[in-house]
């Protein structure tokens, strides 16, 4: 299993814009084969900084997202949105278990 997490902080101006295509992919990523989890979300304490969480079943299923249609399109409309910072780790994760595991 595939865990990404991202942080990427948007010059205010872009913030509404970004948020708008990230809303178009949502829908169609979590529809892709291999996609266990995806989701956007805001810092509550400064909505300028966009939170990332996506959980893939394998690296091809990654792979797979990354050159879909609506991924290659959304790339497309954000890359001249000003980023101020930005953060991807990705995991590979061999087990996962709950709290009390």
């Amino acid at each position: 299993m595939i865990a990404i997490s991202a942080r990427i902080t948007l010059a205010p101006e872009f913030t509404a814009a970004f948020g708008q295509a990230a809303a178009a992919i949502i829908a169609p990523t979590r529809e892709e084969s291999g996609c266990n989890y995806y989701v956007f979300g805001r810092d509550i304490e400064d909505a300028n900084v966009i939170l990332i969480s996506e959980e893939w079943a394998s690296e091809e299923a990654l792979l797979d997202h990354l050159k879909s249609a609506h991924i290659t399109d959304f790339l497309k409309k954000t890359q001249a949105m000003k980023m101020l910072g930005l953060e991807v780790k990705k995991y590979r994760v061999s087990s996962v278990g709950g709290m009390d595991s």
